[in-house]
């Protein structure tokens, strides 16, 4: 391993006689220095980069489109259809002139990556509905709405269930999809309804372009986590004059379901006089992701390693 990292260091070293400088190989990251954040920065460039190439075909599609609605004499359209042309070539050139990131993408290659989403996950995977859905239960009857209440503040409490329509006789198909005897109904495996007592664990790594809501167009944001009886206020730990703070925080919070299920993640703003503002928040039903088929408490890494 000495020697290996000699002639890494020679190769560094090396290339600024023979105009050979330009195809010296940089000496790969050493692994005890990675830590989490190299993982997530890691992972959110992958991410970005995703969404580059994503809009990057969005735009070629566009025009497309437009070339081919164009309207107008043959030559008009052949004239546009060349300064067309050309344009998204010069745009692909000026898109891929950035893009020697070679070594970068080495680099990344030794890190293990996590699956970053750029949405809520329930969006993503159905509000964790697979089995169980949410049915809302509104005070009064329908169609009674004398004081002008919205629906939310209507609601005095949430049914959760699932209903099967079974077609008889049942489809051959049926079994495989299901995974269980037919013959038995399609609730089979379900977990008890009885109360369960869990451990909620929430990381609040970081918040990206908060709404400014002091004069001087910054804030001073800070967490505030509910659940259930549980009400944190880390009001005391603000970050001054931020709109993309780095909170890098976990909080354990011990609960029942279902009694105890939906958790609230709130950012406010610190004011020294006055009332606090809510810069923004985010509800999250808890049960629905402990019940899901999709694994969405602690998922089961798909590769191991020693750092990061």
């Amino acid at each position: 391993t000495e020697e290996e990292k000699e002639k890494k260091k020679k190769k560094k070293k090396g290339g600024g006689g023979g105009g050979g400088g330009e195809e010296v190989e940089e000496g790969e990251p050493d692994e005890s220095m990675l830590d989490w954040w190299s993982k997530y920065f890691a992972s959110i460039e992958t991410m970005k980069e995703q969404l580059r190439q994503q809009e990057a075909a969005a735009a070629e599609a566009e025009e497309k489109e437009e070339m081919e609605i164009g309207e107008g004499p043959k030559a008009q359209a052949k004239n546009k259809d060349k300064d067309k042309s050309k344009a998204p070539k010069d745009d692909k050139k000026k898109k891929q002139q950035p893009v020697p990131e070679l070594p970068e993408k080495k680099n990344k290659q030794k890190i293990d990556e996590l699956k970053v989403f750029n949405k809520e996950l329930e969006a993503e995977f159905d509000n964790f509905e697979d089995w169980l859905h949410t049915f809302n239960l509104l005070r009064g009857k329908i169609g009674d709405n004398d004081d002008n209440a919205t629906e939310e503040e209507r609601i005095v409490g949430r049914f959760k269930g699932s209903m099967c329509v079974y077609k008889v006789p049942l489809p051959d198909d049926i079994t495989k999809e299901a995974g269980y005897d037919p013959t038995f109904g399609m609730f089979q495996g379900i977990p008890s309804n009885d109360p369960i007592s869990v451990l909620v664990r929430v990381y609040i790594v970081r918040a990206t372009d908060l709404h400014p809501a002091d004069i001087n167009g910054k804030a001073d944001p800070y967490i505030a986590i509910k659940l259930g009886k549980t009400d944190i206020k880390d009001k005391e730990n603000y970050i001054s004059k931020q709109l993309n703070p780095v909170f890098g925080k976990s909080f354990d919070i011990e609960a029942t379901f279902p009694m105890e299920s939906m958790l609230t993640v709130a950012v406010y703003d610190w004011d020294l006089v006055g009332t606090d503002d809510l810069i923004g928040e985010t509800k999250i039903d808890l049960e629905n992701r402990f019940y899901s088929k999709h694994r969405a408490t602690c998922g089961v890494s798909q590769t191991y390693s020693m750092y990061g």
